[in-house]
Protein backbone atom coordinates (compact mmCIF):
# COMPACT_ATOMS: atom_id res chain seq x y z
CA UNK A 1 0.00 0.00 0.00
CA UNK A 2 1.36 3.54 -0.65
CA UNK A 3 2.54 5.43 2.39
CA UNK A 4 1.00 8.69 3.26
CA UNK A 5 4.43 9.87 2.76
CA UNK A 6 4.10 9.78 -0.94
CA UNK A 7 1.27 12.68 -1.15
CA UNK A 8 3.66 15.01 -0.94
CA UNK A 9 3.84 16.47 -4.71
CA UNK A 10 6.99 16.00 -6.42
CA UNK A 11 7.71 18.03 -9.55
CA UNK A 12 8.98 16.19 -12.67
CA UNK A 13 11.80 17.28 -14.29
CA UNK A 14 10.58 17.18 -17.50
CA UNK A 15 8.65 19.90 -17.05
CA UNK A 16 10.19 22.41 -18.62
CA UNK A 17 11.78 25.93 -16.17
CA UNK A 18 9.44 28.19 -17.90
CA UNK A 19 6.51 26.25 -17.23
CA UNK A 20 7.59 25.79 -13.64
CA UNK A 21 7.73 29.51 -13.10
CA UNK A 22 3.99 30.20 -14.32
CA UNK A 23 3.17 27.24 -12.35
CA UNK A 24 3.99 28.24 -9.08
CA UNK A 25 3.38 32.29 -9.87
CA UNK A 26 0.13 31.68 -10.66
CA UNK A 27 -0.35 29.43 -7.24
CA UNK A 28 1.43 30.76 -4.81
CA UNK A 29 0.99 34.61 -5.62
CA UNK A 30 3.52 36.97 -7.62
CA UNK A 31 4.83 38.75 -4.44
CA UNK A 32 5.49 35.02 -2.49
CA UNK A 33 7.08 33.73 -5.45
CA UNK A 34 9.37 37.05 -5.95
CA UNK A 35 10.53 36.72 -2.17
CA UNK A 36 11.19 33.08 -2.77
CA UNK A 37 13.66 33.70 -5.73
CA UNK A 38 15.86 36.50 -3.89
CA UNK A 39 16.34 34.79 -0.33
CA UNK A 40 19.88 34.06 -0.91
CA UNK A 41 19.75 32.84 -4.60
CA UNK A 42 22.88 31.38 -6.14
CA UNK A 43 24.41 31.43 -2.91
CA UNK A 44 23.03 28.92 -0.29
CA UNK A 45 24.10 24.80 -0.28
CA UNK A 46 21.94 22.91 -1.36
CA UNK A 47 21.20 19.12 0.50
CA UNK A 48 18.96 16.30 -1.10
CA UNK A 49 17.87 13.96 1.64
CA UNK A 50 16.68 10.63 -0.22
CA UNK A 51 15.72 7.35 1.16
CA UNK A 52 13.22 6.15 3.52
CA UNK A 53 11.27 6.67 6.35
CA UNK A 54 14.11 7.08 8.89
CA UNK A 55 15.23 10.45 6.39
CA UNK A 56 11.71 11.46 6.36
CA UNK A 57 11.73 11.22 10.23
CA UNK A 58 10.37 9.62 12.98
CA UNK A 59 11.81 11.77 16.54
CA UNK A 60 9.38 13.23 18.69
CA UNK A 61 10.18 16.94 18.18
CA UNK A 62 11.19 17.41 21.69
CA UNK A 63 11.04 21.37 23.65
CA UNK A 64 14.87 21.38 23.23
CA UNK A 65 14.79 20.65 19.73
CA UNK A 66 11.62 23.47 19.13
CA UNK A 67 13.54 26.10 20.79
CA UNK A 68 17.25 25.46 18.66
CA UNK A 69 15.23 25.07 15.16
CA UNK A 70 12.84 28.38 16.15
CA UNK A 71 16.45 30.14 16.83
CA UNK A 72 17.83 28.97 13.17
CA UNK A 73 18.25 31.02 10.39
CA UNK A 74 19.18 30.68 6.99
CA UNK A 75 17.76 26.86 7.30
CA UNK A 76 15.24 25.92 4.68
CA UNK A 77 12.98 23.19 3.05
CA UNK A 78 12.59 23.81 -0.78
CA UNK A 79 9.84 21.70 -2.71
CA UNK A 80 9.06 22.84 -6.55
CA UNK A 81 10.03 26.55 -6.22
CA UNK A 82 8.17 27.41 -3.05
CA UNK A 83 11.29 27.75 -0.22
CA UNK A 84 10.38 28.12 3.54
CA UNK A 85 12.30 28.29 6.46
CA UNK A 86 12.39 25.01 8.68
CA UNK A 87 10.87 27.34 11.54
CA UNK A 88 7.32 27.36 10.00
CA UNK A 89 6.80 24.06 11.13
CA UNK A 90 7.04 24.34 14.30
CA UNK A 91 3.84 26.15 14.32
CA UNK A 92 1.66 25.12 12.10
CA UNK A 93 0.30 22.04 10.95
CA UNK A 94 -1.10 20.80 7.05
CA UNK A 95 -1.13 17.80 4.84
CA UNK A 96 1.91 19.72 2.94
CA UNK A 97 4.23 20.00 5.63
CA UNK A 98 7.65 17.77 4.96
CA UNK A 99 7.34 16.62 8.90
CA UNK A 100 3.85 15.00 9.55
CA UNK A 101 2.25 14.64 12.98
CA UNK A 102 3.18 11.45 15.02
CA UNK A 103 1.54 10.62 18.40
CA UNK A 104 0.50 14.23 18.37
CA UNK A 105 3.86 15.52 18.24
CA UNK A 106 5.46 17.09 15.70
CA UNK A 107 8.75 15.14 14.68
CA UNK A 108 12.35 15.86 13.76
CA UNK A 109 14.50 14.24 11.23
CA UNK A 110 18.06 13.59 10.14
CA UNK A 111 18.02 16.59 7.35
CA UNK A 112 17.25 19.38 10.13
CA UNK A 113 19.55 17.58 12.44
CA UNK A 114 22.26 17.61 10.38
CA UNK A 115 21.98 21.64 8.99
CA UNK A 116 22.00 22.18 12.45
CA UNK A 117 24.85 20.38 13.40
CA UNK A 118 26.70 22.45 10.11
CA UNK A 119 25.30 25.43 11.54
CA UNK A 120 27.05 24.65 15.02
CA UNK A 121 30.10 23.96 13.06
CA UNK A 122 30.60 27.41 11.75
CA UNK A 123 29.25 27.11 8.25
CA UNK A 124 27.62 30.58 7.12
CA UNK A 125 25.85 29.88 4.08
CA UNK A 126 21.96 29.72 4.13
CA UNK A 127 21.06 25.78 4.28
CA UNK A 128 18.49 24.54 1.61
CA UNK A 129 17.10 21.05 2.12
CA UNK A 130 15.57 19.49 -0.81
CA UNK A 131 13.00 16.60 1.01
CA UNK A 132 12.84 13.44 -1.28
CA UNK A 133 12.17 10.51 1.03
CA UNK A 134 9.36 8.29 0.92
CA UNK A 135 8.62 5.62 3.80
CA UNK A 136 8.63 2.42 2.85
CA UNK A 137 9.97 2.63 -0.60
CA UNK A 138 12.90 -0.09 -1.94
CA UNK A 139 16.21 0.63 -3.65
CA UNK A 140 14.53 -0.51 -6.92
CA UNK A 141 11.57 2.39 -6.69
CA UNK A 142 15.21 4.74 -6.72
CA UNK A 143 16.28 3.54 -9.96
CA UNK A 144 15.70 5.90 -12.71
CA UNK A 145 12.90 5.39 -15.08
CA UNK A 146 14.37 3.44 -18.34
CA UNK A 147 14.03 6.34 -21.68
CA UNK A 148 10.52 6.67 -22.90
CA UNK A 149 8.77 5.17 -19.71
CA UNK A 150 5.56 6.48 -19.79
CA UNK A 151 5.37 7.13 -16.05
CA UNK A 152 7.84 8.32 -13.48
CA UNK A 153 9.08 6.80 -10.33
CA UNK A 154 10.47 8.03 -7.09
CA UNK A 155 14.14 9.32 -8.91
CA UNK A 156 12.46 11.36 -11.46
CA UNK A 157 9.79 13.48 -8.71
CA UNK A 158 13.10 13.77 -6.86
CA UNK A 159 15.35 15.16 -9.67
CA UNK A 160 12.67 17.76 -10.68
CA UNK A 161 12.82 18.98 -7.08
CA UNK A 162 16.20 19.18 -7.24
CA UNK A 163 16.64 20.78 -10.57
CA UNK A 164 14.18 23.29 -9.36
CA UNK A 165 16.11 24.28 -5.83
CA UNK A 166 19.10 24.81 -8.29
CA UNK A 167 18.76 28.52 -8.62
CA UNK A 168 19.01 28.57 -4.87
CA UNK A 169 22.54 27.35 -5.23
CA UNK A 170 24.92 24.57 -5.94
CA UNK A 171 23.65 20.70 -5.30
CA UNK A 172 26.71 19.82 -2.56
CA UNK A 173 25.51 16.22 -0.89
CA UNK A 174 23.19 13.72 -1.37
CA UNK A 175 22.08 12.31 2.23
CA UNK A 176 21.18 8.81 1.36
CA UNK A 177 19.50 6.48 4.42
CA UNK A 178 17.23 3.19 2.95
CA UNK A 179 17.49 -0.37 2.81
CA UNK A 180 14.69 -1.34 5.62
CA UNK A 181 12.43 -2.73 2.75
CA UNK A 182 14.52 -4.06 1.33
CA UNK A 183 16.23 -6.31 4.03
CA UNK A 184 12.33 -8.00 3.65
CA UNK A 185 13.66 -10.08 0.18
CA UNK A 186 16.37 -11.72 -0.03
CA UNK A 187 16.92 -10.60 -3.80
CA UNK A 188 16.65 -6.75 -3.46
CA UNK A 189 19.22 -7.33 -0.58
CA UNK A 190 21.89 -9.07 -2.28
CA UNK A 191 21.10 -6.89 -5.24
CA UNK A 192 21.29 -3.44 -3.29
CA UNK A 193 24.75 -2.41 -3.48
CA UNK A 194 24.79 -2.70 -7.50
CA UNK A 195 21.27 -0.56 -7.50
CA UNK A 196 22.78 1.94 -5.21
CA UNK A 197 25.74 2.51 -7.65
CA UNK A 198 23.20 2.90 -10.18
CA UNK A 199 20.99 5.33 -8.40
CA UNK A 200 24.06 7.60 -7.42
CA UNK A 201 25.67 7.42 -11.02
CA UNK A 202 22.20 8.53 -12.29
CA UNK A 203 21.64 11.41 -9.85
CA UNK A 204 25.86 12.14 -10.83
CA UNK A 205 24.94 12.14 -14.42
CA UNK A 206 21.58 14.33 -14.40
CA UNK A 207 23.43 17.03 -12.20
CA UNK A 208 26.67 16.71 -14.36
CA UNK A 209 28.62 16.65 -11.60
CA UNK A 210 30.84 13.35 -11.22
CA UNK A 211 31.94 14.11 -8.30
CA UNK A 212 29.40 15.36 -6.46
CA UNK A 213 29.75 13.88 -2.32
CA UNK A 214 27.15 11.15 -1.14
CA UNK A 215 26.98 10.10 2.02
CA UNK A 216 24.97 6.86 2.88
CA UNK A 217 23.58 5.75 6.29
CA UNK A 218 24.13 1.73 6.76
CA UNK A 219 21.32 -0.30 8.56
CA UNK A 220 22.23 -0.06 12.22
CA UNK A 221 21.36 -3.28 14.26
CA UNK A 222 18.02 -4.76 14.22
CA UNK A 223 16.04 -5.61 17.41
CA UNK A 224 15.89 -9.14 17.84
CA UNK A 225 11.98 -8.93 18.03
CA UNK A 226 12.11 -7.86 14.22
CA UNK A 227 14.16 -10.72 12.71
CA UNK A 228 11.56 -12.74 11.10
CA UNK A 229 9.85 -9.89 9.43
CA UNK A 230 13.66 -8.68 7.92
CA UNK A 231 15.44 -12.03 8.20
CA UNK A 232 17.79 -10.39 4.93
CA UNK A 233 18.51 -7.09 7.79
CA UNK A 234 22.50 -8.64 7.80
CA UNK A 235 22.27 -8.82 3.89
CA UNK A 236 21.63 -5.74 2.97
CA UNK A 237 24.07 -4.37 5.90
CA UNK A 238 26.82 -6.68 4.29
CA UNK A 239 26.29 -4.87 0.72
CA UNK A 240 26.41 -1.18 2.36
CA UNK A 241 29.68 -1.90 4.34
CA UNK A 242 30.85 -2.74 1.31
CA UNK A 243 30.54 0.37 -0.50
CA UNK A 244 33.11 2.32 -1.89
CA UNK A 245 33.92 4.68 -4.54
CA UNK A 246 35.20 8.54 -5.04
CA UNK A 247 33.48 11.31 -3.22
CA UNK A 248 31.33 8.69 -1.45
CA UNK A 249 31.01 8.28 2.45
CA UNK A 250 29.70 5.27 4.43
CA UNK A 251 28.45 7.33 7.72
CA UNK A 252 29.10 5.23 11.01
CA UNK A 253 25.61 4.05 12.55
CA UNK A 254 26.53 2.19 15.26
CA UNK A 255 25.18 2.64 18.90
CA UNK A 256 21.80 4.08 17.53
CA UNK A 257 18.75 3.51 19.43
CA UNK A 258 15.54 3.51 18.16
CA UNK A 259 11.75 3.92 19.30
CA UNK A 260 8.96 1.95 20.84
CA UNK A 261 8.47 0.10 17.29
CA UNK A 262 12.22 -1.25 16.92
CA UNK A 263 12.79 0.15 13.78
CA UNK A 264 12.53 3.92 13.72
CA UNK A 265 15.16 6.08 15.29
CA UNK A 266 14.38 7.92 18.18
CA UNK A 267 15.06 11.92 18.63
CA UNK A 268 18.28 11.99 20.20
CA UNK A 269 19.28 9.16 17.67
CA UNK A 270 18.32 11.71 15.22
CA UNK A 271 20.34 14.01 16.18
CA UNK A 272 23.44 11.93 17.04
CA UNK A 273 23.24 10.89 13.12
CA UNK A 274 22.93 14.40 12.18
CA UNK A 275 25.94 15.41 13.76
CA UNK A 276 27.85 12.71 12.54
CA UNK A 277 26.72 13.28 9.13
CA UNK A 278 27.90 16.68 9.25
CA UNK A 279 30.87 15.89 10.53
CA UNK A 280 31.50 13.52 7.64
CA UNK A 281 30.42 16.31 5.10
CA UNK A 282 33.14 18.86 6.75
CA UNK A 283 35.01 16.46 5.98
CA UNK A 284 34.73 15.48 2.58
CA UNK A 285 34.37 19.12 1.21
CA UNK A 286 35.19 22.57 1.72
CA UNK A 287 32.41 23.96 3.12
CA UNK A 288 33.02 24.16 6.59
Amino acid sequence: MMDSHRALTLLSPKLCLACLFALVAACVGGQRFSEALTLGADQSLVVVLAGQSNMVSRGKLDNAFRDQVLRSSGISYVWGLERRPIADFVSRSGLDDPWPRKAGNYTQGVGVSFALALRSMGVKQDIVLVPCAVSGSSIVEWVSEPSGATTEGLYERCLGNVEAARQFGEVRALLFYQGERDARDDIRARSWGKLFRTVIGAFRADLDNSALPVFVVPLPELGASLNDRYPFWSDVQKMQAEISGSALSVVDSSNLKTGDDGLHLDSESHRILGWRLAAAFCDRTDVC
